[in-house]
């Protein structure tokens, strides 16, 4: 296969169905948006993504003029009543047709779903048709020209809530963004339904997906792309692009998802703002260390508020330490497995009086079977996987209703206390026998070799984030068995934590 087929625009979904959001609930602050009509509210709660999560997410679709077959593909977002963001190559030599319509090269009718999560539950008001097509001046490749931005002016307004652009720096990667899009899967795509069985929708996934992705240097991603060509030309990447993602395998944007919103949020108000729109990248999407392209929209934002007249405000999107990211991710650990507190219950001789560097052992006493993951969260922010934290301990996590010691006698081994003052967690999380323990050790880097201090592992803050999005990631994955937009069942799981003063 030549390197030309191995990059695609991404016309990019994501493998994954993480998000991180408010640092107390694991919900989006109500004073984030304007308030979404009663009538317009009614997305149902069992997708992968809110409409809440996502204000003004758009789905571009393709009416074919001689059937009743709808075909999705691209991603949008809402920015205004009458505007929807998109990537350029998403739209790029649409014309109008004899009735004021924006067709495509056969003949298909541009329509935009906003606000829809699920599009088999989309209604016939929830589409708009454009009345306008502005493509970024000059635009011509994405993968080697960039200025991939176009805006879609509706013909009619749309009155539910928009997404807030916003002006983002980020020079040393390492920030915490989410991508969502209703693209490729790694699923067989499969026809569904809407309109009670009227209209055929054909769309790689019938769910809005999202995944939390950090960003990546320009310099690092520049190195990356270079090594790995775009075609016979160079890739493009300037300043006003940005990258993201495949820190772990199947982590990213695929085929479907162009020109869907790239969000950081708001760490004062943990409020979602729009600063990226999925450009390019891999064809075998989440391959590790194959970055995705995002347009960067504070690059954009004179020409934006130009189109549109002034009438979109960016915001400013302050600066976020990693390591809040990290307090967001406990926080929202915390918040997922608070269903599964009662079932377990760790004893362990922690308080406030607690020395440091002191060995100690883990009682557990619970009310179901499974096995046992342990998470230290040291007083220096350093988070180790202490138990297991090699795979030939997977075997010895096994927990029966009753109570378990741990370490077993037969590892000969003990755990510690934090090595530094301060306040430390110890996390116990039992998990059903479908939860992929064996999988954790994919993260070579945050685990011992045998022999090895455990406590003498130090992570970076990028790790620390890295490692807390895997684990939260696999407990919604292994949560959710019944597949996409079933309900988290927490009945086999187990969750309890100690908070402790090391001295």
């Amino acid at each position: 296969m030549d390197t030309a087929k191995r990059i695609h625009p991404l016309i990019l979904t994501l493998a994954l169905s993480l998000l991180v959001v408010s640092q107390s609930t694991g919900a989006l602050s109500q004073s984030c948006f304007q308030a979404v009509p009663a009538t317009a509210n009614r997305i149902v709660g069992n997708s992968d993504a809110s409409a809440a999560e996502w204000p003004g997410i758009a789905a571009l679709i393709e009416k074919d003029p001689f059937t009743k077959i709808e075909k999705f593909f691209c991603g949008g977002n809402a920015v205004a009543q009458d505007w929807v963001l998109t990537a350029a190559h998403c739209v790029y030599g649409m014309k109008k047709n004899a009735h004021g319509q924006f067709v495509d090269y056969d003949g298909s009718v541009l329509k935009i779903a906003i606000g829809v999560t699920d599009l088999a539950l989309a209604k016939d008001e929830d589409f708009y048709e454009p009345a306008d097509i502005q493509i970024y001046p000059d635009y011509k490749d994405a993968q080697h020209d960039g200025k991939d931005v176009a805006l879609i002016r509706l013909g009619r307004p749309y009155s539910g809530s928009c997404a807030s652009p916003g002006r983002f720096v980020d020079k040393n990667g390492g920030r915490y963004l989410r991508v969502a899009g209703f693209g490729r899967d790694g699923q067989k795509p499969q026809p569904f339904y809407r309109s009670g069985g009227a209209v055929e929708v054909r769309a790689p996934s019938r769910f809005l997906r999202n995944v939390p992705l950090p960003s990546i240097p320009l310099n690092r991603c520049r190195t990356t792309w270079a090594s790995i060509g775009c075609g016979t030309q160079p890739c493009y990447l300037t300043d006003a692009q940005l990258c993201a993602g495949s820190v772990y395998e199947h982590e990213d944007a695929c085929g479907g998802d162009s020109g869907g919103p790239l969000m950081a949020l708001d760490p004062k108000s943990s409020c979602p703002v729009l600063v990226g729109l999925v450009s390019w990248g891999w064809d075998r999407c989440g391959e590790q260390g194959h970055y995705g392209v995002y347009s960067n929209l504070s690059a954009y934002q004179e020409w934006i508020e130009r189109v549109t007249a002034n009438t979109i405000a960016f915001k400013e999107v302050p600066p976020v330490q990693l390591s809040q990211q990290q307090e967001d991710l406990l926080a929202e650990l915390d918040n997922i497995l608070r269903p599964a507190r009662g079932n377990i219950k760790i004893f362990a001789p922690l308080n406030d009086n607690t020395k440091v560097d002191t060995p100690f052992a883990v009682r557990v006493a619970s009310s179901l079977a499974g096995r046992i993951l342990i998470i230290s969260v040291e007083t220096s922010g350093n988070i180790i996987q202490v138990f297991p934290f090699v795979k030939e301990q997977v075997e010895s996590t096994e927990i029966k209703p009753g109570i378990t010691d741990l370490p077993p006698e037969d590892l000969h081994m003990h755990f510690t206390t934090s090595k530094h003052p301060g306040e430390a967690q110890l996390i116990a999380i039992l998990v059903p026998p479908a939860f992929p323990l064996a999988a954790t050790f994919d993260l070579a880097k945050y685990m011992a070799k045998p022999g090895e201090d455990l406590y003498s592992i130090v992570l970076n803050e990028n790790e620390k984030v890295e490692y807390l999005m895997r684990i939260i990631e696999m407990i919604e994955t292994t949560a959710k068995a019944g597949g996409p937009g079933s309900e988290a069942n927490f009945s086999a799981w187990g969750y309890d934590k100690i908070t402790y003063q090391a001295k």
